[in-house]
């Protein structure tokens, strides 16, 4: 787990999101990372080169402004049925 309340390190910079990728030892544009604001998560995320999943069950009004590619989910569920059978 990554956050920092820094200016210029804070979301939207994808400084937390590529720290944990880097962190796990992952490619940053083989992760997809989830969160519930698209000027904050959504863009780190887009900024990070990752997959932005955008969950909507506190914020639902935050899908009106979710840019296109963004997948959005509205239960934790929907997350595991978009990945089942991958790798």
């Amino acid at each position: 787990m990554q956050w920092t309340g820094v200016p210029g390190y804070a979301k939207p910079s994808p400084f937390t999101l590529l720290k944990a990728s880097g962190e796990i030892g992952i490619n940053p544009q083989l992760c997809a990372y989830v969160g519930n604001y698209v000027d904050a998560d959504v863009k780190a995320s887009l900024n990070a080169e990752m997959l932005p999943i955008l969950a909507i069950w506190a914020n639902p009004k935050e899908c009106e402004i979710a840019p296109e590619g963004t997948l959005v989910i509205d239960r934790l569920d929907d997350l595991a049925d978009m990945f089942q059978g991958l790798p």
